[in-house]
C-alpha cells in the first residue's frame, strides 16, 4: 500500500506536546501500512543468514600488517557466500522506509531537525519518546457515558 500524504490527512503534525493526540492518528496510519511493528521495535531487521556457515554472523577475516609492520584499525569483514535470508531483510527495509516516511510527514520541521541521525523507524520513535516529557497516556482515561 503506497503511504501517500491524503492517507495521512488524518494524523494531527507534532510538534512536541501534543505526544497523545498525534498518536492517536499515528497508530491508526502505522496499522493500516502494517509497519507498527517495525516502528516499536518488535521487528527489528532481520540478521543476515549465510548459506554456509547457517549462522548469523559475519567472519572477520584477518588482515596481515601493512608496510611498517602497522596494524590496519578496521579488519576487512567478509560474509560467506550468498545470504539466504535477503528478501526478508529488504521486506523489512521496505517497511522501515514506510515507516520512517509516515512518521516524518506528520512531525513539525522543527523537531525533524532533532531526529538527524536516526537511521530506522525504531530510532526515530525511541528518540521522540525520550525527549517528551510529562505526557499523560491516553490508554488510562476514563470518560463518563462509556460503558
Amino acid at each position: 500500500m503506497s503511504c501517500s500524504s491524503k492517507s495521512l490527512a488524518h494524523v494531527v503534525k507534532f510538534y512536541g506536546s501534543n505526544l497523545p493526540l498525534w498518536r492517536l492518528g499515528l497508530d491508526v496510519a502505522l496499522e493500516e501500512h502494517e509497519v507498527q511493528s517495525v516502528t516499536d521495535g518488535t521487528c527489528a531487521c532481520p540478521p543476515e543468514v549465510n548459506l554456509f556457515t547457517l549462522k548469523m554472523r559475519q567472519v572477520i577475516e584477518p588482515v596481515p600488517p601493512a608496510e611498517g609492520g602497522q596494524i590496519p584499525l578496521y579488519p576487512v569483514a567478509q560474509t560467506l557466500g550468498p545470504i539466504m535470508n535477503a528478501e526478508a531483510i529488504k521486506e523489512w527495509k521496505v517497511k522501515d522506509c514506510t515507516a520512517r516516511r509516515i512518521l516524518l510527514a506528520t512531525i513539525e520541521l522543527k523537531l525533524q531537525n532533532t531526529l538527524v541521525g536516526c537511521k530506522t523507524a525504531f530510532q526515530i520513535w525511541t528518540r521522540l519518546n525520550s525527549n517528551t516529557t510529562n505526557v499523560q497516556p491516553t490508554t488510562n482515561i476514563l470518560y463518563n457515558g462509556i460503558s
